[in-house]
């Protein structure tokens, strides 16, 4: 039985390099030596007693509080807003799970087989796993979940590796009932059999959260997104099950006591709306047990430290961006796109608002992975540059008056961004002035993140602030960049389009080994960046602040919750 393919393990073994922290040796591009789970009060990979308890303590209720409420959205593929997902993600699994190695591991599957030619996946499921109301989960929600991402009338963004699969085409096209690579073989062993070797494969699939074929069968497809109370009242198979969602307030979910690996050991989960200007009092004086930082202020961290909260420090794999709609006449020239990369002083925002815990993006993978290209353009700042790159465009800049023109009238910009990340949100001030500098005018619009999110997808923004990126650290992008993944249908939301690149981001997924795909991206990520279809602005790292007492959390990229059936709360 093949463990991992080649290209996980070389993966693997390069992203714990990349998870220990960057490689420079100024301040600025080099995060304090913490890595992914590690205490800035002490080095502990997780919150651990200091002496093994002779019983595990039962019971309890953990608050864990975010910026944003969920938009009520909770199931796997129906939903790209992170807040949705920070809640369904307690109740929905896959069949396998990245640890936090970032290693496969299984869950809903107790194992699997890849063919010799690398082409078949066959995966063995547990014969013990129950959905939340009781009904057996089995090898046909598997084949349904897969069929559901497939469907002509999908609503979502998460079925393109769904065309991997053998007559995954003919089903989209609705020449068919079904998939026919998709093959259950009995009630606990599938197997999927893709039209060529998919290097991501066994990540993509093994890592796509079930949907339960008895509870969805009978909705139409086209219509999910209208099936509120299947939607707000969800039923899956993880740890914890829904007990109570009150909109733009909480979401409370409760032990799910016939989980397959056992009880929770918590009683309860809440989920809590809470205002960032109260949350840090609200930590210390033991209202929240666990909540987000996007900035590590020095003071903070020693006041967290001496009252007994524990920070583990996260090294993000997404980026901070401003997001350019490349649709608009005026952005498609990437002298402009250039020239506002050249205004925009990224270092200081990784100096001053991040205090040195991240480093300056110039494209969408970080400079310690192995995709990242050599002699790749750091757009330094430079604002005579700027400027000279939009005088080439067409601009006019009066000096004397500090005004960029456009046909004659002055350049003015709405610049869009979500609550609930105040580093983002003072990157939106640094980014007002700095273009102000050259004589652009911006004006900021804050808005919740749901609402921000809907915009950018219809298209109605100039310029936004959003982070994305791969949690697995995987360097395909396909989903981001590929100009079939413009919306409605995907995640390219900028609607960035360069046939090249289309074509570099579909060979490197047929490519199994690091040594091979190395190369194809690297020439992909060289010209995203010549083309700039947003301005990067940093990696960072992100702290989780967690109650002293709450033992068990070991958080990394893309996961909060890891085992969270063994978290408890000492005595």
């Amino acid at each position: 039985m093949k463990k991992f393919t080649s290209v996980f393990l070389v993966m693997v073994m390069l992203l714990t390099t990349l998870l220990s922290g960057c490689g420079s040796d100024s301040k600025a591009n080099e995060a304090p030596k913490v890595v992914a789970g590690e205490s800035v009060a002490e080095s502990t990979t997780q919150n651990t007693p200091a002496a093994a308890p002779t019983s595990i303590p039962q019971g309890g209720t953990v608050k864990i509080a975010y910026w944003n409420a969920p938009s009520g959205v909770f199931a796997p593929g129906l939903t790209s807003d992170s807040y949705d997902f920070y809640v369904y993600s307690l109740m929905f699994e896959g069949l396998m799970r990245l640890n936090p190695s970032l290693e496969l591991e299984p869950v809903l599957a107790e194992s699997y087989t890849i063919s010799e030619d690398n082409q078949t996946l066959t995966f063995k499921l547990r014969e013990d796993v129950k959905w939340h109301d009781g009904v057996d989960f089995t090898a046909e929600d598997v084949k349904f979940t897969l069929e559901f991402l497939g469907h002509p009338d999908y609503p979502g963004t998460s079925g393109s590796h769904i065309a991997w699969i053998v007559g995954a085409d003919a089903y989209k096209k609705g020449e068919v009932d079904h998939i026919s690579g998709i093959n259950v073989i009995d009630p606990y062993t599938i197997s999927l059999t893709m039209t060529e070797v998919f290097g991501a494969s066994l990540q993509k699939f093994g890592t796509t959260n079930m949907l339960a074929k008895h509870i969805w069968e009978n909705v139409e497809v086209k219509k999910a997104l209208e099936a509120t109370e299947l939607l707000r009242n969800p039923v899956g198979t993880g740890p914890f099950k829904m007990k109570t969602f009150v909109p733009d307030q909480y979401v409370e979910l409760a032990a799910n006591e016939t989980y397959w690996n056992h009880k929770p050991n918590l009683d309860s989960i809440i989920i809590q709306v809470t205002n960032q200007e109260t949350a840090q009092a609200q930590m210390l004086n033991g209202e929240i047990d666990m909540m987000m930082i996007s900035q590590m202020n020095p003071d903070d961290l020693s006041l967290y430290e001496e009252s007994g909260v524990v920070v583990q420090m996260v090294p993000m794999n997404s980026n901070q961006f401003m997001g350019i709609n490349n649709s608009i006449d005026i952005f498609k020239d990437k002298k402009v796109r250039q020239a506002l990369a050249y205004a925009i002083d990224r270092q200081s925002m990784v100096d001053g608002i991040l205090n040195g815990y991240g480093m300056v993006a110039a494209g969408p993978y970080r400079e310690d992975f192995w995709a990242y290209p050599e002699n790749i353009n750091l757009y330094e700042l430079d604002q005579q540059k700027a400027i000279s790159l939009l005088e080439e465009s067409g601009f006019k800049y009066d000096k004397a008056s500090n005004v960029m023109s456009y046909n004659d009238k002055p350049v003015k910009w709405v610049l869009k961004y979500p609550t609930g990340n105040k580093a983002r949100e003072q990157a939106a001030v640094i980014i007002q002035q700095n273009l102000k500098d050259i004589g652009i005018t911006i004006d900021l619009q804050i808005m919740e993140f749901s609402t921000l999110y809907e915009m950018v997808k219809q298209g109605d923004y100039e310029l936004y602030l959003m982070a994305e990126g791969a949690s697995t650290g995987d360097p395909d992008v396909i989903r981001f960049y590929h100009s079939k993944e413009i919306p409605p249908n995907g995640l390219n939301i900028r609607q960035y389009s360069n046939a090249e690149v289309d074509q570099l981001l579909e060979e490197g997924q047929k490519l199994m080994e690091v040594e091979d795909r190395k190369p194809v991206y690297q020439k992909a990520a060289q010209i995203i960046n010549e083309d700039l279809p947003m301005v990067y602005l940093f990696f960072w790292y992100e702290g989780r602040a967690i109650n002293g007492k709450l033992m068990g959390v070991n958080c990394f990229p893309g996961n909060n919750y890891y085992g969270i059936e063994d978290w408890y709360l000492e005595q």
